[in-house]
């Protein structure tokens, strides 16, 4: 039985009268899976309560209904690696054809206009920016919102020409750069977290200037030509359900009263402005500045390159250290450390959360904030982890005593000192005041040369994802929506079968990313998906393992798998108010080539 947590559904699913149907059988172990409680989802889960034995009955209305299903039911294989040749057009614009209009850019998909900032009047973003601006209702907060080009707002600073990106000398580049040159002019240090409470969002974008290959992707270098900028015509590239979109905006940034900008931004040198404009193409990709609010690390983190989140918690990691305890898949305390520094060395994102009122006012942190992992040091047996806070100010915890002697004891070992924004912690501090630690992979089929023994690879391998060189398989589908008014056997349910050869156990990983839907009067919504996984035993199908998940728009799921014959079936678990899209991906270690899908990706939907 594999480990992976999960939950068996409550009652019979659809999944189950499928397998039924194909002359399979669950096994009696089904019912000794792991148990996730349901009440963990933020979202209430609406449950129809149906006899065992009802028909769905159509009638000729719903036969437009099934011939929509049976049309969009198959998947579609994709590329889902970066190729400048099938980068997509956001709304059908095209930057080149922008430019060569030879006349200043004024998008009219993105206006200056309240709608673009905030959702509604009951949003968080809304409530907030009237409380900061001292508005009593939207019209007021529309007028106190100005929107002013880049070019206007640099010129109030003295001798300060409008740029998009600068060194830390405050230099323009070069007109011709290699990829190493154009990402030196990137830093943390140029990122202001601003008005909105995207700090998951700000600690990517501050992970990304660290990676030069992913940020010459997602920030094209010709934005920062002197021509491209006086067009005021700008292009950001991200990522969704398996396809790279090229995202234009133009250059008009929402300001206050007093003339500041009142996102993120650059305080150290105000006339540099890929920051703001960044998170404007993100708004835009997104549909405003209040989708940005409130979020999750590695939903940004995949949007910026489709790589594959893994989180730990900490607690988990101190309990197998402090017991000597082997785990399968969870690591102890100096297995995590490793797993961190060998990420930095990938230039993968690392982050963690503080949960812990006690601990954030004991370091002078913030609760429920999210801080950037961006180096880790070990000296004498001692391990030391530098944290970095999206805010980017002078941190409280750099005040005390203790942390004045911490820094400056790093420093007599060689370490730079620290900036505003950074801090160092033990690593035993570190795990005990952060709770949960995110790593995401953001090229997992890019080759990676580990400095680890036989033994010690293998080891890491089975507990994260980020030790493996992956090939990948991915498909795009659409899940319908009311299937419940179809007989369920009218069409192809949508389920895949994998064959592993060979005479050993093989890493295999799932990705599973949902379109979000957003409904009318309430924020993003997400929908719980199932996946029961089912293995050819004696000429017949036993029960092997379920997983439920919601959290996330990509969840992953990673397994170590003996060579046979495998059932996946993916569900539903509620109606959905339109039509979802999707994307799988199945990752196969590289190092075993002996790997094939049976029969292509289906999605079913459950029957509760």
């Amino acid at each position: 039985m594999s480990k992976c947590c999960g939950k068996i559904f409550g009652k019979k699913s659809r999944s189950e009268q499928i397998i039924k149907s194909l002359n399979l059988k669950s096994s009696p172990n089904d019912r000794n899976s792991q148990i996730v409680d349901l009440n963990l989802f933020n979202q209430p889960i609406r449950r129809d309560t149906f006899g065992e034995n009802r028909s769905f009955d159509r009638n000729p209305s719903e036969d437009l209904l099934l011939e929509r299903v049976q049309r969009k039911r198959e998947e579609t294989p994709i590329d889902s690696k970066f190729d400048p040749k099938n980068i997509k057009y956001f709304l059908d614009q095209d930057v080149n054809k922008i430019r060569s209009k030879n006349k200043i850019f004024e998008d009219s998909f993105f206006i200056k206009y309240i709608s673009s900032v905030v959702e509604n009047t009951q949003s968080q973003l809304y409530l907030s920016l009237r409380s900061r601006l001292k508005c009593n209702n939207l019209k007021e907060l529309n007028k106190a919102i100005k929107w002013e080009r880049t070019q206007t707002i640099s010129s109030r600073y003295k001798d300060s020409k409008n740029e998009f990106v600068l060194d830390d000398q405050g230099n323009a580049p070069n007109k011709v750069m290699s990829s190493s040159d154009y990402a030196k002019y990137y830093s943390v240090s140029d990122i202001f977290q601003g008005w909105l409470g995207n700090c998951f969002h700000i600690g990517a974008m501050m992970a990304l200037t660290k990676n030069e290959e992913l940020l010459e992707i997602v920030i094209p270098p010709d934005n920062a030509l002197r021509e491209n900028m006086n067009y005021g015509a700008y292009h950001f590239r991200f990522w969704k359900l398996g396809y790279w979109y090229d995202i234009i905006i133009d250059d008009y940034l929402p300001i206050n009263s007093s003339s500041e900008l009142i996102f993120s931004h650059n305080k150290i040198y105000p006339n540099e402005f890929w920051v703001p404009l960044f998170e404007k193409a993100f708004a835009k990709f997104m549909g405003n500045y209040d989708e940005l609010e409130g979020g999750l690390f590695e939903n940004s983190a995949l949007y910026l390159s489709g790589g594959l989140h893994q989180e730990f918690k900490t607690h988990v990691a101190i309990e197998l250290s402090k017991k000597s305890i082997e785990d399968d898949l969870n690591p102890n305390s100096d297995e995590l450390f490793e797993i961190l520094k060998t990420a930095l060395k990938k230039r993968d994102m690392s982050g963690c959360i503080l949960e812990d009122e006690e601990m954030a006012q004991k370091y002078g942190l913030y609760k429920e904030h999210f801080y950037l992992i961006s180096e880790v040091f070990s000296s004498d047996k001692l391990n030391f982890v530098k944290i970095h806070n999206p805010f980017n100010t002078k941190e409280k915890i750099k005040s005390s005593e203790k942390y004045i002697q911490l820094e400056s004891k790093l420093k007599s070992l060689g370490v730079s000192p620290t900036k505003d924004g950074e801090f160092w912690m033990t690593y035993e501090s570190f795990l005990k005041c952060f709770k949960r630690v995110k790593v995401c992979n953001l090229q997992p089929e890019k080759k990676f040369n580990f400095n680890y023994s036989s033994k010690e690879l293998n080891k890491l391998k089975q507990k994260s994802h980020i030790f493996t060189e992956w090939k990948s398989k991915a498909f795009k589908g659409v899940l319908p929506a009311n299937l419940r008014k179809i007989k369920w056997n009218d069409i192809d349910y949508k389920k895949f079968k994998v064959e592993i050869k060979g005479n050993s156990k093989k890493n295999i990983l799932f990705s599973f990313i949902q379109d979000w839907i957003r409904r009318k009067s309430s924020d993003m919504e997400l929908q719980l998906i199932g996946l029961r996984i089912y293995r050819h035993e004696k000429d017949e199908w036993e029960f092997y393992d379920s997983l439920w998940y919601q959290e996330s728009l990509q969840w992953c799921l990673r397994l170590t798998l003996e060579p046979g014959k495998y059932l996946f079936i993916y569900e539903a678990g509620q109606d959905l108010a339109s039509d979802l899209e999707y994307c799988f991906r199945v990752f196969i270690d590289k190092e075993y080539f002996l790997f094939q899908i049976l029969s292509s990706f289906r999605i079913t939907k459950t029957l509760f």
